[in-house]
């Protein structure tokens, strides 16, 4: 065939055969590709099916075990075994566990069914109550009955602050509240006919200082709260026991006092960590804090710090906190101080100081001290049996008086003082110059 060809037409055709494998090679592997990616798209389909066929059997599950919980955590199935259980728990968790008033749990009959596929798989009961309460009552019973993880839930809550009249027939504020609760239990078809007592399930809630902490600081219902405010005790120095002293059992008294602009707020005091007298091991350093207030009118108590036997210094913290809604509190550092007892030593009595021996001074005044146009105060001096004429006289002007050099050597609102020959001597407004006062 290759014959009767040309050169050029047998290159051509050589060239022509040696491209065909690789043409049939790169088909192929375009054929097996789309034949692979096919196969990949069938299994993810299949894989997504049978994801969706373990979810529906999880999902099948998790529905029998809630169903299973709600059988054991449901009311019981027979209706008045359920009301009268239910009935006994809430009366006694209104007035016994919460501490507030009611006239009784009340019971609404006819309210149907919980209906499903048109079967009953749930029958619904519901109770009311009208009770009367603070609110930290109030947050006592609500995380009482939530606590108790049983079939049941509050439908309707209302919350009225109760007034009280007053002079002028206004009204003012209470603490009490008015509160009206319905709540709707379930009881499962396929639940026990009866149970022993209730709750017989509990769930695990945050403790009930946490809820008073969040709800009480917003003071919903109530005046504003006014801070207390800790004084600095006025006596906090005493004398420290003298020798041979005998000091055990004995002590010094610190009153401490606290104001509260809310007349009606009970005070409470509590010594620190940080107080020495708090922590301290020593008995020669236990600070004892006295009773605290009975009533709203007292705003003081006693600390016993027990008598030291050398000088001593004993650091005291201390707070104060009232009782109202939110509770607020204050703080206060001191330090009660021994000093070393005072040594009694015989004072030598005052000598005082003869007049300055000159002649006419008794009849020389001070009558005026005044502040001079430069701001200077100055002192007008009188010499009677002379001029009677008045001199000004400020600081370093001198002045003779029977051949005795006075020089002022201060000048205030209330004295001059003169000194003469290396003696100082104060006047007052008014005196003569033979009456310097006496130190």
């Amino acid at each position: 065939m290759f014959e009767n060809m040309s050169d050029r037409e047998r290159v051509l055709a050589i060239s022509v055969a040696s491209l065909l494998p690789i043409f049939l090679v790169f088909f192929g592997f375009l054929w097996f590709m789309d034949r692979y990616e096919g196969n990949e798209s069938t299994l993810d389909r299949l894989d997504t099916e049978l994801q969706a066929e373990e979810d529906k059997t999880r999902q099948a599950m998790r529905a029998s075990e809630r169903q299973n919980y709600y059988r054991k955590i449901s009311l019981p199935a027979n209706t008045n075994r359920a009301r009268i259980v239910y009935r006994s728990w809430l009366d006694d968790l209104i007035t016994k566990k919460s501490g507030m008033t009611h006239f009784g749990v009340k019971y609404r009959n006819d309210i149907g069914g919980l209906i499903h596929d048109r079967d009953t798989i749930a029958k619904r009961e519901i109770f009311s109550s009208r009770p009367q309460g603070t609110l930290p009552q109030l947050i006592t019973f609500l995380h009482e009955f939530y606590s108790a993880d049983h079939l049941h839930r509050i439908n309707k809550l209302s919350i009225k602050p109760l007034p009280k009249p007053s002079r002028g027939g206004k009204l003012e504020p209470t603490d009490k509240l008015q509160i009206e609760l319905e709540i709707e239990t379930l009881s499962m078809s396929d639940a026990a006919d009866s149970i022993e007592t209730f709750p017989l399930f509990q769930r695990q809630l945050e403790g009930i200082d946490s809820y008073n902490g969040r709800i009480l600081a917003r003071n919903l219902f109530g005046p504003a709260n006014n801070q207390p405010t800790l004084e600095k005790p006025r006596k906090l120095k005493f004398s420290a026991a003298k020798e041979d002293e005998d000091v055990s059992d004995k002590y010094v008294t610190v009153k401490v006092s606290a104001k509260d602009l809310d007349k009606g707020d009970r005070l409470s005091f509590e010594l620190l960590d940080a107080s020495q007298g708090a922590v301290s091991e020593s008995p020669a350093a236990k600070v004892v804090l006295g009773q605290q207030p009975r009533s709203a009118s007292v705003r003081t108590i006693s600390l016993k710090v027990p008598q030291q036997e050398t000088p001593t210094t004993i650091p005291v913290s201390m707070k104060v906190r009232d009782n109202g809604l939110p509770a607020k509190e204050d703080t206060i550092d001191f330090e009660v101080v021994f000093e070393a007892p005072k040594v009694d030593e015989k004072k030598e009595p005052k000598v005082k100081p003869e007049p300055l021996p000159v002649e006419h001074a008794e009849q020389t005044f001070v009558r005026g001290i005044v502040k001079g146009k430069d701001g200077r105060w100055l002192a007008l001096i009188v010499e009677q049996l002379k001029s009677q004429s008045m001199k000004k006289l400020g600081v370093d002007d001198t002045i003779k008086i029977d051949g005795v050099t006075w020089k002022v050597v201060s000048i205030d609102r209330k004295a001059v003082t003169f000194e003469v020959d290396g003696e100082q001597l104060s006047f007052v407004n008014g005196s003569s110059l033979a009456e310097p006062l006496t130190l």
